[in-house]
């Protein structure tokens, strides 16, 4: 099992305000979709109530350290251990982490790859951020030049150190 961490990040480092996307990009959201369909995702619980649904062809855990949390159409696991526990049951070959800031910086040391959509020359008002990721763990592989406004380039990186643990 291959774990992605997939974010849209602002100049300035900030992934949401207020329990959302502080800006609005349909060619960003096409890609998270094309990217993540028939696959696995785990996000936190507040990323999952700023979605408001689970997403039509992805299997979603959400991470939630409260054990009677119960949202229809999505499994619930008490930590980001125990959610790739249950992505590499299911099978899948790919599974996505989709936030927030919390859940990404659990994930990094289990995660294989980063797909990251870098709006360029927002720095937005922000309450969550990306965390710090060291670059010498870290390739880029390939870029792609959005169409559209917000411009953003979606950077591809492969991790280059090994990771801390054995999700494989």
């Amino acid at each position: 099992m291959r774990v992605n961490i997939i974010a849209a990040v602002a100049a300035n480092g900030v992934i949401g305000y207020q329990g959302r996307l502080p800006w609005q990009s349909k060619e960003d959201l096409r890609h998270f979709a094309q990217t993540t369909r028939d696959s696995t995702l785990i996000m936190g619980r507040k990323t999952f109530e700023s979605i408001g649904k689970p997403l039509a062809g992805r299997t979603t855990i959400v991470v939630s350290r409260n054990t009677r949390l119960q949202l229809p159409g999505c499994e619930i696991r008490a930590s980001l251990p125990e959610a790739l526990s249950a992505a590499k049951e299911l099978g899948k070959q790919d599974v996505y982490i989709a936030g927030g800031g919390e859940i990404y910086r659990l994930a990094l040391n289990h995660t294989h790859r980063m797909i990251l959509s870098k709006f360029i020359e927002l720095y937005p008002k922000g309450d969550t951020y990306f965390p710090w990721i060291n670059p010498a763990e870290w390739q880029l592989s390939k870029v792609q030049q959005s169409r559209s406004e917000p411009a953003f380039v979606i950077e591809y990186l492969e991790r280059i150190t090994p990771k801390l643990d054995a999700t494989d």
